[in-house]
């Protein structure tokens, strides 16, 4: 298989949590430490990482997986030197790709193993089959939680139907828009309490990141925080959380989920 670039997925039991911003910001600081990065946005239907990048893309995954696009013709170029391969935005179609379409997708990609170091995959909210794939071939389920009882409520869910149907174990958690680390270490550890009593899964922290109005000026000028305000403490929290991810790669084997999935996938598919 040769260079296999480590994925991280990025997912949320409940939408409206900052998913889409963490996992831009991340790529970014990622990408600024000398990786090449990609990002992927798996929220098929209601795409937003080129939004929040200021970019128009003119074709999208549904293009690629539909045949009408090359992976060539579809993958940008965002700020920082940061890849894109956009979704589509109100395209019901999108929704839940078929088997064969996961297969194709799955080739593309590999298609790129030697132009990337990491892909971080933005998946859509909730439990629906194309989250549940998404994860399943990343090496580093990452899930997004806020304060909101419904966020914490539908995080446990998604790592529940995540373990069950797609046998993951290991679980990275980032607590988002909280007042201060010792909130976010609450909320984690909620979590985390719930989890090891109910569910064979391991639970990791990567940390928190603060609320700060600043985030929501990036948004609006459609450029990332982490270039919109580099020193703001929004920033300064996804730069540590993505140093941390970055140390427990170190520890991950070349070999992982991924590489299996794929080596399966292909057999299966006789690629």
């Amino acid at each position: 298989m040769g260079h296999i670039p480590k994925v991280i997925s990025i997912t949320s039991g409940k939408g409206g949590v900052g998913k889409t911003n963490l996992s831009v910001n991340i790529a970014l600081k990622i990408q600024e430490r000398g990786n090449r990065v990609l990002i992927l946005d798996a929220d098929l239907g209601l795409a937003n990482v080129n939004v929040l990048f200021n970019i128009t893309t003119k074709k999208n995954i549904n293009d690629l997986v539909s045949g009408k696009a090359s992976i060539e013709e579809i993958l940008v170029e965002g700020p920082g030197g940061v890849h894109i391969l956009p979704a589509s935005s109100g395209i019901f179609s999108s929704i839940n790709l078929s088997d064969q379409d996961h297969m194709r997708l799955i080739g593309y990609l590999e298609s790129l193993n030697d132009k990337f170091d990491y892909i971080i995959i933005d998946t859509a909210a909730g439990i629906g089959g194309d989250v549940l794939f998404f994860n399943s071939i990343s090496h580093f389920v990452t899930v997004v939680v806020t304060q909101e009882p419904t966020s914490i409520t539908d995080a446990y869910a998604v790592i529940k139907v995540l373990n069950k149907e797609s046998k993951i174990k290991d679980f990275k958690i980032i607590i988002n828009q909280v007042a201060s680390s010792t909130e976010g270490k609450m909320i984690y550890n909620s979590l985390y309490k719930v989890a090891s009593q109910f569910l064979n899964v391991s639970l990791e922290y990567l940390g928190h990141v603060v609320s700060d109005k600043i985030m929501t000026k990036s948004v609006l000028a459609q450029i990332p925080v982490t270039i919109y305000s580099p020193q703001a403490p929004v920033s300064l929290c996804i730069d540590s959380i993505a140093n941390r991810m970055l140390d427990r790669f170190n520890k991950i084997p070349q070999t992982g989920n991924v590489q299996l999935f794929w080596e399966k996938m292909v057999k299966d598919a006789n690629f």
